[in-house]
């Protein structure tokens, strides 16, 4: 089972990269990453979302153009507000989904912009947010 959810995550991580083109915009989308590290925590916990995190982030760092690193470090972000379940704001999973996915996508873009940003990647915060 294990080695089949390794494999699940590396042709998820493998297919946001090469084969899943989104065209450019200003309005960020989620990615298959996110939201598969967000369901896997909304389904077994934070452990297993944590550890989801960790191999999704590595492999998505392996193929990215990014500092190594940054991709684990938001994903791993993703995992802790996706168990906003445990407040059960709704009753229903297939709505909280719909209700997570939205943030926990931007705490992704977020946490990777400013990494981005630290790490000397130019990225003007005013224009972009300006755009959308």
């Amino acid at each position: 089972m294990r080695t089949a959810v390794v494999i699940l995550l590396a042709v998820a991580a493998t297919a946001v990269h090469t084969v899943m083109l989104r065209p450019g915009g200003p309005v960020p989308r989620p990615d298959l990453p996110v939201l598969l590290v967000m369901l896997w925590t909304l389904t077994l916990g934070l452990q297993p979302g944590l550890l989801a995190a960790v191999v999704m982030g590595l492999l998505t760092d392996s193929l990215s153009a990014a500092p190594f690193g940054v991709n684990t470090a938001a994903l791993m972000l993703v995992a802790p507000v996706a168990l906003l379940r445990d407040r059960e704001v709704v009753e229903s999973r297939f709505a909280l989904a719909l209700i997570l996915a939205p943030l926990t996508t931007g705490v992704y873009y977020a946490v990777s912009l400013t990494l981005l940003q630290m790490a000397g990647w130019p990225f003007d915060w005013g224009a972009h947010i300006a755009e959308t």
